[in-house]
This record gives structure tokens, sequence and C-alpha cells, in this order.
């Protein structure tokens, strides 16, 4: 958390980008400090007496300023550019999320489909074996019907014998 400062000029909180940091390490509102050394050359608050700057002085501040100016810029630019990339990153997830959730739903309704091949497959084998019963039934009727017609035919051949 950063402690608010403010003017010990006009007494109200500073806007750090509206401001001044002298050379004694006091921070004013650009305006209320600048007024203030048109009548007096020094600090407000330990009464530091500022010298008036030469051109050198002046030049290096500005090319000082100008590379300032500059890295800020490159470091806003960096800045878009890593927020465009977390709003990139943001959206694949959010498709990735999406597509897993269909996926999953798929699955889902497969498990579904599986499930209900294995109740229907498990009802044709019952029906199967039901019918495979039945049939097997079926012929040992038949075979015994098969067994009792020959055991007739071969009375009736034995009593045909006999009456000769």
């Amino acid at each position: 958390m950063s402690k608010v400062e403010t003017c010990a000029i006009c007494q109200e909180v500073i806007d750090i980008s509206k401001s001044v940091l002298t050379s004694c390490n006091h921070r004013f509102h650009s305006e209320c400090f600048f007024k203030w050394l048109k009548k007096k050359p020094n600090c407000p608050m330990c009464r530091t007496v500022f010298r008036e700057p030469n051109n050198y002085e002046i030049e290096q501040e500005r090319e000082i300023l100008y590379n300032l100016r500059m890295s800020i810029d490159e470091h806003e630019e960096l800045l878009e550019e890593i927020k465009g990339n977390c709003f990139d990153e943001s959206v694949k997830h959010t498709l990735l999320l999406n597509a897993c959730t269909e996926l999953s739903a798929e699955e889902e309704l497969r498990k579904i489909e599986v499930l209900t091949l294995q109740n229907e497959i498990n009802k044709l084998n019952s029906n199967y074996n039901n019918i495979v019963q039945r049939r097997r039934q079926e012929l040992v009727n038949l075979e015994q019907i098969l067994l009792r017609q020959q055991q007739a035919v071969l009375a009736r051949r034995r009593m045909g014998r006999m009456r000769f």
C-alpha cells in the first residue's frame, strides 16, 4: 500500500503525475512549487537553497527525461502486448474448457448408447437361449415321437411275423 503524500505548500493530496521531487527529496504539486520558486529560491520544507541550473544540466535533464519517456513508451507497448496475449490465452482457455465439456457430454452419450446396446444384446442372447432351449426340447420331443413310432413299427412287424 503506497503512502499518501500531501503538498506542504497547499496541504492537498499530491497526484504523483503532476508533482515535482526536489533534490532534497521533498515532493510538491508542480504548480505550487514553481509559484514558490518565483518568490523564494529555497525548499519550503527544509530551506535548502536551489541554484539556477546551467544549460548543460538542463540538456542532461532533457536527455534523461527523453530516455525515460522512451522507456515508458516501450514498457506501455510491452504491457499492451502482454494484455493482448493474456486475453488470447484466456480465450484459448475458455475454448478448451468448452471443448472438454462437449467431449465429456459426448462421452456420456456414448456410454448411454453402449449400455443401451449391451441391454439389447443381453435381451437378444436371452431370446436366443430361450429359442435354443425350446428347439432342444422340441428335438427331444421329436426324438421321443420318432422312437415311439419306430417301436410301434417294430411292434407291428413282430406282430405281423407272428401271424404267419
